[in-house]
């Protein structure tokens, strides 16, 4: 039995194409879209077309007897079956058809020695309950896949491979900004390059094209809504404001958000100021360089010190609501009324130093 408490999940492609198995793993973590497709092949690999319906077996919170039973099975006219185990209670929740101590029992002894021949997934949604003593004896007996957030190098890969499947292509900035837009769940990425695919006549995706056919984030509204009321559109601001609203969102989530927004602002500016280049601004801040460009052209019509108590005032308004003092709603709005006098008030200081 391979031991690894952490692993990973190119590592477990790479094994799969290689052809090498592991008779128990854990798949755990926070991008289930990998997650998925890392099952889907190991199947593939595993089984392939060799009667998956009879090797192919997926059980819920089995009990452990069940799960023997199982893995003993011999494949049917092929080398190796699998079995998925989902919903699993020993790794989150809590057993009701078994015991958990005899259950933990009969698997710690049973796992190293199951047979060659079989491939045993304990698949979770999320990530697994670490404080489980089942958990921690996966960790040293099977092999534990921790399917994380892809970072930027990744993420560039699989968008172009995916957009390539519709004879497309992407820039740098633009995938950025599209991550930005709807998130960098891949679930979600892969419905909105079906969507671009689409809509484009072109063999390039253009910003113009993801800002028509793209669905937004709540983050991405918020940017919007920052944007808005930083650059003086309050009637614009407001209305992203109602529809957030009615999508659910709370104004005190809202509120956090615009405080961040504001913040960026003014490090951008103060960036610029001190002659930070672009790219290493959005490095430091983790933010795509299209959006510090956007940020920066706020800023300029601000004075430091706008900049300094419009933050200020995100700060004292987010305290007066987690104090009781005020209302999560009339706060925000109050806030985002303060936002708007700010604008106007440096604006009009500009037009008195103008003349």
């Amino acid at each position: 039995m391979t031991e690894s408490s952490k692993y990973n999940y190119i590592s477990f492609f790479a094994d799969i194409r290689a052809g090498r198995f592991h008779r128990c793993c854990l798949f755990e973590g926070e991008e289930e879209y990998t997650k998925d497709k890392a099952l889907e092949q190991l199947i593939a690999a595993a089984v392939g077309d060799r009667f998956p319906e009879i090797n192919v077996t997926t059980l819920r919170d089995p009990a452990p007897d069940e799960i023997i039973a199982c893995a003993e099975t011999v494949p049917f006219m092929a080398d190796r079956r699998v079995l998925v185990i989902r919903d699993y209670a020993m790794l989150s929740g809590k057993p009701r058809d078994y015991d958990e101590d005899t259950a933990f029992e009969r698997l710690d002894n049973y796992l190293p020695h199951a047979q060659e021949g079989v491939c045993i997934v304990f698949f979770v949604r999320g990530k697994a309950d670490g404080k489980r003593r089942f958990k921690k004896m996966l960790q040293k007996k099977a092999l534990c896949v921790d399917f994380i957030r892809p970072d930027d190098g990744y993420l560039t890969k699989w968008t172009a491979k995916e957009l390539k499947k519709y004879g497309r292509i992407i820039t740098r900035e633009t995938m950025s900004m599209l991550w930005f837009r709807c998130t960098r769940d891949m679930y979600t990425l892969e419905g909105e390059i079906s969507k671009l695919a689409a809509y484009t006549d072109g063999e390039e995706v253009t910003a113009a094209d993801v800002e028509a056919v793209c669905s937004q984030s709540s983050e991405a509204r918020v940017f919007d809504l920052a944007s808005a009321l930083l650059s003086g559109d309050g009637l614009k601001a407001f209305r992203i404001r109602r529809e957030l609203k009615l999508c659910g969102e709370s104004a005190a989530k809202l509120m956090a958000l615009l405080a961040e927004e504001c913040r960026r602002v003014r490090y951008c500016r103060e960036m610029s100021g001190d002659g930070v280049p672009t790219y290493e601004a959005a490095s430091r801040l983790g933010m795509p360089e299209f959006a510090v460009r956007a940020s920066l052209r706020i800023g300029r019509d601000y004075s430091p010190e706008s900049l300094g108590d419009m933050c200020r005032d995100c700060v004292e308004t987010e305290y007066a609501v987690k104090s009781g003092a005020q209302e999560e709603d009339g706060a925000l709005e109050a806030l985002m009324l303060r936002i708007l006098y700010r604008r106007g008030a440096d604006a009009s200081r500009d037009r008195r130093t103008d003349r």
